[in-house]
């Protein structure tokens, strides 16, 4: 079950356990990239990540390599460093690479393992079929949503769709003034 890819990576088939399970939603939750997306439909990403385990001194990425990965420590401490400097240390459940999601680019940094890290992570394409998903689960609850305003219900379902694509959720706190008057 064990496929080493190189010398101090491997990846490791592994069943997802109900802790680490909520770990990795609260961390992406908190995560810019995924923070608008309810935590039921960020739970389909957990079928897309990958296991690996490094070893301590081992790079997960150099600087100018191609990024396709985003990452989540489940265990151990990475450090981040640009042009020899260090920029930031990782440790459990931060996350880290998501340049890689959102655009094909070279890495901006050098990822070192302080220590033996294991870590789930999310690919490229992966993230690009999870974000179609969510595109489409968040369409399917707008629509929903209006069908239960009676000012919509004389349009078709053509209509109502092209409503709900146009529809953007913003949050407002207590006492927020949401309209004025004029």
């Amino acid at each position: 079950d064990m496929e080493n890819i190189t010398a101090g990576i491997t990846q490791i088939d592994h069943m997802i356990t109900q802790e680490e399970e909520e770990r990795i939603i609260h961390a992406l939750s908190n995560h810019f990239v995924f923070r608008d997306i309810n935590q039921d439909i960020l739970s389909l990403v957990l079928n897309d990540l990958i296991y690996f385990v490094f070893d301590k001194g081992h790079n997960i990425y150099a600087e100018g390599e191609e990024g396709n990965y985003f990452f989540i420590i489940a265990e151990g401490k990475v450090e981040a460093s640009a042009q020899g400097k260090q920029t930031k240390i990782y440790k459990e459940w931060d996350c880290f690479g998501e340049i890689s999601l959102i655009t094909k680019c070279n890495r901006e940094e050098t990822v070192t393992c302080l220590e033996k890290v294991v870590l789930f992570a999310l690919d490229g394409e992966s993230f690009r079929d999870f974000r179609q998903r969510v595109n489409e689960a968040i369409l399917k609850e707008r629509f929903n949503f209006l069908n239960t305003i009676p000012i919509f219900a004389s349009l078709d379902n053509i209509s109502k769709y092209n409503v709900a694509q146009k529809i953007t959720l913003k949050t407002f706190e207590q006492s927020d003034q949401i309209i004025c008057r004029g």
